[in-house]
C-alpha cells in the first residue's frame, strides 16, 4: 500500500512539474488527481501517511490560482478527514489525531 502511494505521490509531483522521468510532457492535475493519490495514502494507515495527506493539501493550496480545477471538493475533505481517523495496519489499531485534525480545520 505505501508503495503505490508513493509511486501516485511522485507522478502527481511529475504532473505539478509538467514533465516525467522520460521528458514526456503530463497534463496539470486537478482535483480528482489529488483526490486519488489522498485516497491512497490515506489506505497506508499511518502517521507518516497522514503527514503526506497534509503535504497534499498544502500542495493543492498552493497551486490554487484561478483554477478552478483545482478546488477542493467535498471528496477531497472526507478523504483529508477519513485519514485522521484510521487503522494502523502495523499494529491493528486505531486512532484518532486531533492535532492533525484540528491542523485541517
Amino acid at each position: 500500500r505505501q508503495r503505490t502511494a508513493q509511486r501516485g505521490y511522485a507522478f502527481l509531483d511529475n504532473m505539478c512539474k509538467g514533465t516525467s522521468k522520460h521528458d514526456r510532457v503530463l497534463p496539470k492535475p486537478n482535483a480528482e488527481t489529488f483526490n486519488i493519490v489522498i485516497q491512497s495514502w490515506s489506505n497506508v494507515g499511518s502517521k507518516k501517511a497522514q503527514q503526506k495527506i497534509l503535504e497534499l493539501q498544502s500542495l493543492l493550496k498552493d497551486m490554487q490560482t484561478d483554477n478552478s480545477e483545482l478546488l477542493p471538493n467535498r471528496e477531497t475533505y472526507l478523504s483529508i478527514l477519513s485519514s485522521m481517523t484510521a487503522l494502523d495496519y502495523k499494529t491493528s489499531s486505531t486512532y484518532f489525531d486531533p492535532d492533525a485534525a484540528r491542523e485541517l480545520i
